[in-house]
């Protein structure tokens, strides 16, 4: 009797432990542009979309060559950090001259396109970003992967901090 108690017992348990393991886990991404997430369009954009537009500006203006328009994404502070394949540059002013020294011919910049972008909310004035783009310059494709850290400030939504690799295969 005691065996056949344990028997069904085990058998609930599995019953109602099974979907919950089964289940995909809980994510901390807010937000993923492969699945967005439906937004209510009465109340305007969301922390989540304002960021993510952020992401989108960036691949329009450098398809459209516009490094100073590309720069707008980021935080206007000497002390934004970026770190584009192991070179690390500090201030906003040296990241714009490095872009402008590194791209004398705006059309040598290539084009890049958008595979995916995650968003993860830090606090309530920051996120994290993680997106994938690929690279087209001369014929040739790379590929890159970039964490980015956002945050509000009073001019809205900008990029404090981006760390881009990249795969040239």
């Amino acid at each position: 009797m005691i065996r056949m108690a344990s028997r069904w017992f085990f058998a609930l348990a599995l019953f109602f432990l099974v979907p919950a393991f089964a289940s995909e886990p809980q994510s901390s991404w807010v937000f993923d542009s492969v699945k967005p997430s439906p937004s209510p369009s009465d109340f305007g954009a969301t922390d989540e979309e304002q960021v993510y537009n952020v992401i989108l500006d960036q691949v329009r203006y450098w398809n459209a060559h516009d490094i100073e328009h590309y720069m707008d994404c980021f935080w206007k502070s000497p002390d934004l950090l970026v770190v584009n394949d192991g070179e690390q540059v500090i201030g906003w002013s040296e990241v714009l001259a490095t872009y402008q020294r590194g791209f004398p011919n705006r059309a040598e910049m290539g084009s890049m396109t958008l595979q995916r972008a995650k968003l993860q909310r830090l606090g309530p004035d920051f996120f994290l970003g993680l997106s994938w783009f690929v690279v087209r310059t001369n014929g040739k494709d790379s590929y890159s992967t970039d964490t980015m850290i956002f945050q509000r400030l009073s001019e809205g939504w900008k990029i404090v901090s981006d760390h881009s690799s990249y795969l040239e295969p």
